[in-house]
């Protein structure tokens, strides 16, 4: 695929998508190129909020958006957002008229890069650096020295890189530094996310057309979400089977090593027995 294509392709996306996560009025930035949606503290859409409490003091969907989910504006310390960002290419230099093979590289959430960056004032571009490729091409490293058969060949020099995420908005620390649990990870994405994460990410993929689909963090609730996806019937428009891994977070600094890399074995055809026959279990080589 031709990097103008990709861009416009997910450019009409993040477009279509975020008016669907809140309500018109409460959008204060949309733009063409650009991935951020901004909203004024307190704006935040909160469905189905629950009472009660969770192991770390959560007791409502609105505290999951107090603690969690609002930003403070550096230029201005009484000011207080939310912050939501879509899918984001990254960014390579490429000649226009090259096609390369697209990976879609799903995770939790777009993570603090530094407790410093500043996601209300510095844009989050459509095309930017995600700092995926290097732990990405370990990962395909990692594969094919445990012979898995994937279709890595035309990786070994370039590819297009598309970045999502099950949750749209990012949180006020790491998603990994709130150490959630699963009850405290499902509450937070089901009254504060996608009406359907993984409708989110379906419709995002059948846009494109992948060479590979990866799942990346072994420690959240990306592995629920994905597996949903591909149970799903996944596979690419033209019918040609789509390699699908399951891996380690690559985009988590802490990290040192890829511990945890898995493909699944005839994607197309495993999902289309899945469908058919829902008790069969997905084989992994």
């Amino acid at each position: 695929m031709k990097i103008a294509d990709l861009i416009n392709i997910v450019d009409t996306f993040n477009a279509n998508t975020f008016p669907g996560i809140l309500p018109k009025s409460q959008v204060s930035l949309v733009a063409s190129m650009n991935s951020k949606v901004v909203i004024s503290s307190g704006m935040l859409p909160i469905r189905h909020c629950f009472c009660g409490q969770t192991g770390k003091g959560y007791t409502s969907s609105k505290c999951f958006v107090d603690k969690c989910l609002t930003l403070d504006d550096p230029r201005n310390p009484a000011s207080k957002c939310s912050v939501a960002v879509g899918a984001v290419i990254d960014n390579q230099i490429v000649a226009p008229e090259t096609r390369l093979p697209v990976i879609l590289a799903v995770g939790i959430n777009y993570g603090q890069q530094s407790k410093h960056f500043d996601y209300v004032n510095q844009n989050v571009p459509l095309v930017a650096s995600t700092g995926m490729r290097y732990r990405l091409q370990r990962i395909f490293h990692r594969l094919r020295k445990k012979q898995c058969p994937a279709k890595a060949e035309a990786l070994d020099n370039d590819f297009h890189l598309v970045a999502a995420n099950f949750f749209p908005w990012i949180t006020s620390e790491a998603w990994s530094d709130y150490d959630f649990n699963s009850l405290e990870q499902s509450a937070l994405i089901h009254c504060c996310g996608h009406a359907c994460p993984e409708e989110y990410i379906v419709d995002l993929a059948s846009r494109i057309p992948l060479h590979t689909l990866i799942f990346h963090g072994a420690n959240n609730a990306v592995q629920f979400f994905g597996g949903s996806v591909v149970r799903k019937c996944f596979e690419k428009q033209d019918g040609a089977e789509v390699d699908v891994i399951f891996s380690d977070n690559i985009d988590d600094s802490k990290r040192k090593r890829v511990w945890n890399a898995i493909k699944l074995c005839n994607c197309k055809q495993r999902t289309q027995a899945l469908c058919a026959e829902p008790s069969k279990a997905l084989l992994i080589r």
